[in-house]
C-alpha cells in the first residue's frame, strides 16, 4: 500500500485485479491476465489513508493540486519508474 508517500509491505488479505482483456495461450485458450492485487485494508489502515490524502490535498492548496499538469506527468513518470523496481511487471 502506499500511504503518506510511502510505500508500505500489505500482510493482510487481497484480492487479484484481472484485465478485462483475455491473453490467447499457445493451446488456443484464452486465460485472465493478473495485473496485481488490491489490499483490503481495515478501518485503521482506511483511516490512515484518508487522513494522508486529505492532508495532501490541503483545501487545494497542497502540492498536487497547485502543480502545473506537465509536473504532474513527470511526477507520474517518476513514480511509474520506482515501481518497476519494486514488482516483476511481466
Amino acid at each position: 500500500t502506499l500511504i503518506n508517500g510511502r510505500l508500505k509491505t500489505w500482510k493482510g488479505d487481497s484480492q487479484p485485479v484481472v484485465s478485462p482483456v483475455m491473453l490467447r495461450q499457445a493451446d488456443g485458450t484464452l486465460a485472465d491476465k493478473v495485473l496485481g492485487n488490491l489490499a483490503w485494508m481495515g478501518e485503521k489502515e482506511a483511516k490512515q489513508a484518508l487522513e494522508a490524502a486529505d492532508k495532501a490535498f490541503d483545501r487545494g492548496m497542497g502540492a498536487w493540486p497547485t502543480m502545473t499538469f506537465g509536473e504532474r506527468i513527470e511526477r507520474m513518470k517518476t513514480f511509474v519508474t520506482l515501481m518497476k523496481g519494486k514488482r516483476d511487471l511481466t
